[in-house]
């Protein structure tokens, strides 16, 4: 009886895995839309989880853009892979540099340059993620593999002007508010004030590249991750 509860067990947790890992799923898990700095475009970032504990995903050719003025012309994510369950973090590389982001939040956080960054509205925002221009055909939003619209009022977070804001939960819904806060120097995700940034020398408050989940949803992404590389390992032949 107890083989079987655990086999039940973990079968629940890898089919609760299952269809992320097979689709390679992407969350987006902070934002820093208003930055403390002059020119809040330079220093904006958008981070993303992937959810999928077994397969990476590669962004080079993917589109990144909002709602606002004209569609792009070309895909404009340059490069970067998401490990599985790993994060990236998007950041202006035609108003940053590699080297200065790193600068403002450390080396730790895997940064990945967008050309013709789509600037985040302090007041709000909606923004996609495509998987290749193709997909993207002039801001065809139904084929957007994240589509998120933000706010900085309702169920989402108030904004302070300095800080980012982030998911609370792995599990949670990335596009309800509700499931949204303020980072909080030494909150849950280990938000701590960045580098001095820029000629203003301006500081924020972020954890770019670090995503913590809740204890019950580590404990079954845990379970569900090691369920599925059994179940790999089956597959090609190495189980017994």
């Amino acid at each position: 009886m107890m083989r079987l509860a655990a086999a039940c067990t973990m079968a629940a947790a890898l089919a609760v895995l299952a269809a992320p890992a097979a689709r390679a799923q992407l969350k987006v898990t902070e934002i820093l839309y208003n930055p403390a700095s002059s020119d809040d475009a330079a220093w904006e970032y958008i981070e993303l989880y992937n959810c999928s504990a077994v397969d990476s995903v590669a962004l080079g050719g993917w589109v990144l853009d909002d709602d606002d003025g004209n569609p792009l012309t070309s895909s404009n994510v340059l490069a970067g892979t998401v490990a599985p369950l790993g994060t990236v973090v998007l950041f202006n590389v035609d108003a940053n540099t590699l080297t200065a982001v790193r600068d403002a939040w450390g080396a730790a956080a895997r940064f990945v340059g967008v050309r013709d960054w789509p600037s985040l509205a302090n007041d709000g925002d909606r923004f996609g993620l495509w998987d290749g221009f193709l997909s993207y055909n002039s801001r065809h939003w139904a084929n957007a593999r994240i589509d998120i619209t933000y706010h900085d009022w309702g169920d989402w977070p108030a904004d302070d002007g300095v800080a980012s804001v982030h998911l609370v939960d792995l599990a949670a819904d990335c596009r309800v508010g509700a499931n949204w806060a303020l980072s909080r120097v030494g909150d849950s995700q280990g938000a701590y004030v960045s580098n001095p940034a820029g000629t203003g020398g301006d500081t924020n408050v972020g954890s770019p590249g670090s995503v913590v989940p809740e204890p019950a949803t580590a404990a079954l992404v845990a379970l569900g991750a090691a369920a599925a590389r059994l179940a790999r390992r089956r597959r090609g032949g190495g189980g017994r």
